[in-house]
């Protein structure tokens, strides 16, 4: 593999792109393509006609093998790396004080102590663009980091098809 990670990706890219169209699926004996032409993956056995003549399996495209090929170690790759995106965006809950919402705490208490009569507000931002946002070198406020963010609402588009 590539040591650029968008080398890697774009090479993963090619190969998925080059084989047939998916979703796949098993139906028990063979790998084959759940939407028309409804194509074969993998080569079924061989008719008894074209076996009492020499026949053999069609075999499978080379783009579906280097594909099959690259997802045993790609997948888990892509996999953990989503995950590690992941475990950086996740929720994480924020406190503002009714009249006061310049800034948000850490907890309830904090934020009643700049309350004028006790209220508090509660929301939720991405642990991870908060952090960032929140730094002091950074122009933008814990507002502009609200769940899900940007990253999360991206990765889970792409992996969910927008669900």
């Amino acid at each position: 593999m590539s040591t650029d990670l968008n080398e890697t990706l774009a090479g993963m890219r090619a190969k998925t792109d080059a084989a047939t169209k998916g979703p796949w699926e098993d139906d028990g004996s063979n790998v084959a393509q759940l939407t028309s032409p409804y194509d074969d993956i993998t080569p079924r056995g061989v008719s008894c006609m074209s076996y009492c003549y020499g026949g053999s399996p069609e075999p499978m495209k080379k783009a579906d093998r280097e594909f099959i090929a690259m997802a045993r170690t790609t997948m888990p790759a892509l996999l953990s790396a989503v995950q590690n995106v992941l475990a950086l965006h996740t929720p994480e809950t924020r406190y503002t004080a009714l009249g006061y919402d310049e800034c948000s705490f850490d907890t309830a208490e904090e934020a009643r102590e700049y309350s004028d009569d006790g209220d508090v507000n509660t929301f939720t931002v991405c642990a991870h663009c908060g952090h960032i946002e929140m730094s002091a070198d950074s122009d933008r406020d814990y507002r502009d980091s609200t769940w899900p963010c940007a990253t999360y609402k991206a990765l889970t588009d792409a992996l969910e098809g927008g669900k």
